[in-house]
């Protein structure tokens, strides 16, 4: 089977972020299929190239935004569609910037998805009922906030099967984003949560092995370092520490058992 595991990065944030993201993937997720990433050229086109990623610069279409900043950079995941050939996959991934491969059980988990074609996404810690506008506040109706107030997603890990259901998503996201009335903040989730809800149930599931990182004692193949390791860091002027600092955490586990 052909997956494609694909990345936005925008920005010093992401740009300081994106190289490590691609290592860890390579180094610690023995990850052999094709990674691409759409971004700008802050994305450290060297480093990405050294793990035989693409870097697909789309900052010509980004200039055609009003009001474009950095930090908008996460709502254009379905750009995928325009710049790879979907025919040539069998499963899409999309991973935010901030998530780090731990394992190398990551193909496991992507083939276990794309054998069962069904639609994955990360469990959030944030629920529904928590009334967070990045849970869809704004976006679901009040029944449905109560229907579905256990849930948490998060869309910074989504997984696509490659046939109508998978790319239909895709495309139905993108529009929904293409017609905001209001793009900051910039949460994409707000308008893949309906969609899931309303038009995908039965179709998609959590990706499970996952987990939001906010300390260094999660074993999970997929450690999501929100915001680089949590708002508290990024208050302390700390963005992207715990990240970084677990990066080098596994670099140096990979160091030992080499020796």
């Amino acid at each position: 089977m052909r997956f494609l595991i694909w990345g936005v990065s925008f920005g010093h944030r992401h740009g300081r972020m994106i190289a490590l993201w691609a290592e860890a993937l390579r180094r610690f997720g023995r990850w052999s299929h094709e990674i691409v990433v759409l971004g700008d050229q802050l994305a450290s086109p060297p480093a990405l190239e050294r793990q035989g990623v693409r870097l697909i610069d789309v900052t010509a279409d980004t200039a055609k935004i009003v009001n474009w900043e950095p930090r908008r950079g996460t709502s254009l995941k379905p750009w995928i569609l325009k710049h790879v050939d979907p025919s040539r996959y069998d499963y899409l991934l999309y991973l935010d910037a901030d998530v780090l491969a731990t394992g190398p059980r990551l193909e496991a988990l992507v083939a276990s998805k794309a054998a069962r074609r069904v639609i994955a996404v990360q469990e959030d810690i944030i629920t529904i009922g928590g009334g967070h506008r990045s849970q869809g506040r704004e976006t679901l109706t009040d029944a449905e906030k109560v229907k579905f107030g256990h849930l948490g997603i998060c869309a910074g890990i989504v997984g696509v099967p490659t046939d109508e259901t998978g790319l239909g998503l895709l495309r139905a996201w993108g529009a929904a984003l293409a017609a905001r009335k209001h793009p900051v903040p910039p949460w994409d989730q707000p308008y893949l949560i309906p969609l899931l809800l309303r038009q995908y149930a039965g179709r998609w599931e959590f990706m499970g092995d996952t987990a939001i990182g906010r300390n260094h004692g999660h074993q999970e193949t997929l450690i999501h370092y929100t915001n680089g390791g949590g708002v508290a860091e990024k208050k302390a002027g700390r963005e992207g520490a715990l990240f970084r600092e677990r990066f080098a955490l596994l670099a140096a586990a990979a160091r030992s058992s080499a020796a």
